[in-house]
């Protein structure tokens, strides 16, 4: 699974958008199941999480439109997004932050993109350890889509398949 992040992400001061969507790789030993309990790590006491729309690239595409793109999406579902904020920000690159063993969970649905509308879409994560971060305040996919969700795939294409 590829997550492109669809939003304004966060920015410390100085940064600005690009037009190009920030992308990062959740490797397979990031995913966990849906109800799977994701442990802090001692490396790191800035865990933070957040949902997020999550785009799974069901086929190879390589320098296809963005229209081409919808083509090559399995479908949709609902990320956890937890990020180790404290090795997040220690350079530029994101990737050191988001790439923790088992510390994103996915699911527990895939929608296919026929079914999916993301102008009305929202969601809501839980957590029953914060309860009061679980109302939605910060979930990325209760925001405004930045981009459409072809367009981090097509973007991504364009270097690499």
């Amino acid at each position: 699974m590829r997550r492109p992040q669809l939003h304004e992400p966060h920015r410390r001061d100085g940064q600005r958008p690009s037009g190009i969507p920030p992308l990062f790789a959740k490797f397979a030993d990031t995913l966990t199941g849906p109800t799977d309990s994701v442990a802090a790590v001692p490396e790191d006491p800035a865990m933070d999480w957040e949902g997020e729309l999550g785009v799974v690239v069901g086929r190879t595409a390589y320098k296809v439109s963005e229209n081409e793109a919808g083509d090559c999406i399995a479908g949709f579902t609902v990320a956890n997004d937890i990020s180790m904020r404290g090795w997040q920000y220690r350079t530029t690159q994101w990737l050191q932050g988001k790439i923790w063993a088992r510390s994103t969970p996915v699911g527990p649905f895939l929608v296919t993109p026929d079914e999916f509308d993301p102008a009305t879409a929202s969601c809501a994560p839980r957590s029953t350890a914060h309860p009061s971060r679980s109302t939605g305040s910060r979930t990325s996919c209760s925001r405004p889509l930045t981009w459409s969700p072809m367009f981090p795939p097509s973007c991504r294409s364009t270097r690499a398949t």
